[in-house]
């Protein structure tokens, strides 16, 4: 039995046939009346079933995010839901028989898109502690050692070199948020061009070739990063 999320995906290619098709569009339209059913028993309405529509555009996604907590790395979200919702398209295509070999694709991907948002969101918090960067803090502290020494120059100093300290290891750990967010980015590039080859090297094959791109993105979670004061 298809179970929620893989109902809501078949009502989303089903609906897109229906709007989109010529004449088979009425027999098309039994279909999705017939699966409204089985959703309707499952506790969806029609809000849910249209609401995920927006997902083949890119305005909704099987993980939700305040695009402002993203920052400049929403587009790479937003790209990375456009090759989801390009894989439900395909994937409802895979006849009935091969359909369980293809099953744990979409929350392969759905995982890598929640991971990815949670690297978005904190290389770009990161991203707001670097201010100002290592390079203006040197020059900050080649300048202070210049001054005539006094207390308050020590203490400046001793400042300065603590901040940059942490910024420095701040700008490491951007480093390997923005790698391993350009890493969920590509496997899921490269797990959409596995599902838009079914039709020519079948269902197994083009599985195998999902899995594969996915796990070029797996990697251990990403953990919280300090604030630095």
């Amino acid at each position: 039995m298809l179970q929620k999320r893989e109902l809501v995906d078949l009502m989303v290619a089903l609906l897109g046939r229906v709007l989109l098709g010529p004449p088979g569009a009425l027999v098309a339209a039994f279909v999705v009346a017939a699966q409204y059913g089985r959703l309707w028993t499952a506790g969806y309405g029609w809000r849910d079933v249209l609401g995920s529509t927006a997902v083949a555009t890119g305005a909704r996604s099987p993980v939700p995010a305040d695009s402002l907590e993203l920052g400049p790395h929403r587009d790479v979200v937003a790209t990375m839901r456009n090759d989801r919702a390009a894989m439900v398209s395909g994937l409802a295509r895979v006849v009935r028989s091969e359909r369980a070999l293809v099953a744990d694709l979409l929350p392969a991907v759905d995982a890598l898109i929640a991971e990815a948002v949670e690297v978005a969101t904190q290389l770009h918090a990161v991203e707001r502690q670097i201010d100002p960067g290592p390079d203006e803090l040197k020059r900050r502290l080649n300048d202070t050692r210049g001054e005539p020494a006094s207390p308050g120059r020590d203490q400046r100093l001793a400042v300065l070199e603590r901040r940059l300290g942490a910024v420095q290891g701040l700008a490491a750990r951007r480093d390997v948020l923005a790698a391993r967010l350009g890493a969920c980015a590509a496997a899921t590039a490269g797990a959409r061009h596995g599902v838009e080859r079914i039709g020519t090297i079948g269902a197994a094959t083009a599985a195998a070739e999902v899995r594969t791109a996915l796990g070029t993105g797996a990697g251990p979670s990403v953990s919280r990063p300090a604030v630095v004061s």
